[in-house]
């Protein structure tokens, strides 16, 4: 046996026969050097695009002389890579994920191949809605501009200057949007995010590199913008994107950028991504983890004959990333997988259930009932005899927020929007054959005309939402302007204002610009400020009157719907459906105001929203800023 296979007689003799060990210990130089290409052809198989690099030649350090199995009694190749390591063996299975995801956010990166139209853009967020991330990388979204924009669930940063082509974005749940410090737009393949997490800095690079096509001009001012990108980034940086390349294999040299593990075959650009990583020391996450080959891919050709890994995740603090996946249940059409990593932050993650969406309005009649009960029950229980102005406050307000984000009012409404049923089972019908293998040409032929069937759905599923929203606003408020404001889905964000000596960028930087340019606008300066306040001084010593329920009521009454809350999230339409309710606890408050001559400590911060009007975006005298009140303060003011 040990002429004709020495490694399975190792094998044997290691499990059954530990007593000839020292017989084997005599032959050790024949049966390494007639191991060598079994034991490499058992660690990694050329052919099997899951394998490891290839080995040197390994020979046997020593083996058991009893079933013991102590750790220097081990079958261990001289290498680094260990392949039996100490303990307990266990089989070569798949990696697995880590449960404890608690300090994590998944960052990752997808081809969506246009979002150019709303159509687009309603199926991406349709197919994203059971897709777990935080913050996605987007390539060839070919949207022209550089803009951040803030939709009800996330925040689309994006840069596109190329009419139809190539772009490069991000889409960052809200519950982030204040972890953004900085989205710069170094080119329509380059684009970097800056985000901050605690103490911990990371900027973000997502890339969409030339095609095979494109000349090595292209290719040189991609990886000169990738370079500008670096100089503006923080000390650790994640680079993802769709770079069009395969490195293929990894090398024994190469150990410095790439872990073991690689799919198919390395072309040149492959070759230039990894000059590009060992540059820069990145280390290209998508051959540290073991996977499935049918897990590795990120793209295939259109007649799925071709399925290549051009798509990468890179980054220069490797540690930090805990798992790394390739999806296949998103249901948009593409020929790119979404590509995800799971990342540890230095610091445990706020709880994304702190990040709620604003409370909700009662639409009808079972849950405006709901609310009412809600919230008579809240107020009986949070408010307690106490004559403190806060502590009255703060019980009221916890009361009202409670009852609109009741489990009644935070059901999530089971019909899409915008879509019909019969359009959703298109997508999902069209995905089903989308990953059914081995395709006749009947599969085809069904799956081509559900393509076509499904784009016109959706177009014609938008276009009855449109006229929907404008015919019951016309009929109801005589308005477009009002169905207009519906119909619009984002807020634009300010990007950038003139500085004093160069454009200020950071988010800081905006809102220390704005607060200096309006605390100077509104500043006084022919008093001082205890002439400003000796004038305001009230002589009058008549009382006054105490505010009844029917002055609240009264108010109450004439608040106008659809206004924006302030900082509490009140809306009008929340103190009017609960004005029966409330009447008493507010008319009470607003009392306890005037007696003390004190106001809670909310009542003095608003939300300071800029209006651009015209002229040059960039000069600040060009916004109108509006402030946004608590909306109890607002009621006390006109009904005092």
């Amino acid at each position: 046996m040990a002429d004709d296979d020495p490694a399975m007689f190792v094998l044997f003799v290691r499990e059954f026969c530990p007593d000839i060990m020292t017989q084997f210990k005599a032959h050790k130089a024949k049966l390494a050097a007639q191991s060598r290409a079994p034991l490499a052809a058992a660690a990694n198989i050329p052919d099997s695009p899951m394998s490891p690099p290839t080995p040197a030649p390994a020979s046997i350090a020593s083996c058991a002389a009893s079933s013991s199995g102590s750790d220097s009694d081990r079958l261990v190749p001289v290498e680094e890579y260990d392949h039996n390591p100490p303990g307990k063996p266990q089989k070569q299975k798949t990696t697995k994920l880590n449960k404890d995801f608690k300090n994590c956010i998944k960052i990752g990166t997808y081809n969506v191949r246009s979002l150019s139209s709303i159509h687009r853009y309603l199926e991406l967020n349709n197919a994203l809605k059971d897709i777990k991330y935080d913050i996605l990388g987007l390539s060839e979204t070919r949207k022209m501009g550089c803009h951040i924009e803030e939709y009800s669930d996330y925040v689309f940063c994006y840069i596109g200057e190329t009419k139809g082509l190539y772009g490069v974005g991000f889409l960052i749940k809200k519950a982030w949007k204040s972890n953004i410090t900085n989205f710069t737009c170094i080119s329509e393949r380059v684009a970097l995010l800056q985000m901050n997490f605690g103490g911990l800095d990371i900027s973000i690079i997502q890339a969409y590199a030339p095609t095979e096509k494109s000349d090595d001009t292209e290719i040189q001012k991609f990886y000169n913008d990738l370079k500008k990108a670096h100089t503006l980034s923080n000390e650790k940086i994640i680079i993802l994107g769709d770079f069009n390349a395969k490195i293929g294999q990894p090398k024994k040299e190469e150990k410095l950028v790439m872990g073991q593990y690689g799919l198919g075959q390395r072309n040149e650009r492959g070759e230039r991504l990894l000059e590009y990583a060992l540059e820069y020391r990145l280390a290209i996450i998508n051959t540290y983890f073991k996977k499935r080959p049918s897990r590795r891919w990120t793209w295939k050709s259109p007649d799925e004959k071709v399925k290549n890994e051009i798509d990468y995740i890179m980054t220069n603090v490797p540690k930090i990333v805990q798992n790394y996946e390739v999806l296949n249940n998103v249901k948009f059409q593409t020929d790119h997988r979404l590509l995800r990593a799971t990342v540890l932050l230095s610091q445990a993650k706020k709880n994304r259930k702190g990040f709620k969406p604003p409370p909700k309005i009662p639409k009808n009649e079972e849950e405006t009932r709901y609310y009412i009960d809600s919230l008579k029950s809240n107020i009986e229980t949070k408010l307690a005899d106490t004559r403190n102005v806060q502590s009255y406050y703060d019980a009221l307000e916890i009361a009202i927020t409670k009852s609109l984000t009741s489990k009644n009012n935070t059901k999530k409404e089971k019909r899409h929007k915008i879509f019909s049923e019969e359009t959703l089972a298109l997508i999902n019908q069209r995905s089903e054959l989308t990953l059914r293998k081995n395709k006749d040409a009947d599969i085809k032929k069904e799956l081509s005309k559900i393509y076509k069937e499904t784009s016109k759905a959706i177009k014609r599923d938008y276009s009855k939402h449109r006229q929907r929203i404008i015919t019951e606003n016309l009929n109801k408020f005589r308005s477009t302007k009002r169905a207009f404001k519906e119909l619009n889905l984002r807020k634009t964000w300010i990007q950038k204002l003139e500085g004093q000596h160069k454009e200020i960028t950071t988010r800081q930087e905006i809102v220390q610009k704005a607060t200096s340019f309006y605390q100077e606008l509104y500043k006084n300066k022919n008093k001082t400020i205890k002439e400003a306040n000796d004038s305001h001084n009230c002589y009058n010593t008549e009382t006054i009157r105490p505010i009844e329920e029917k002055d609240t009521y009264a108010q109450l009454k004439h608040l106008k719907s659809d206004k924006s809350p302030g900082p509490d999230a009140i809306t009008n339409e929340a103190l009017k459906i609960g004005a029966p309710v409330l009447l008493k606890p507010l008319t009470e408050l607003f009392n306890l105001i005037l007696e003390a001559e004190i106001v809670p400590i909310q009542w003095c911060t608003s939300d300071i929203i800029l209006l651009y009007k015209k002229g040059n975006p960039l000069d600040i005298n060009n916004y109108r800023p509006i402030s946004l009140l608590n909306k109890l303060a607002f009621v006390l003011g006109l009904a005092h």
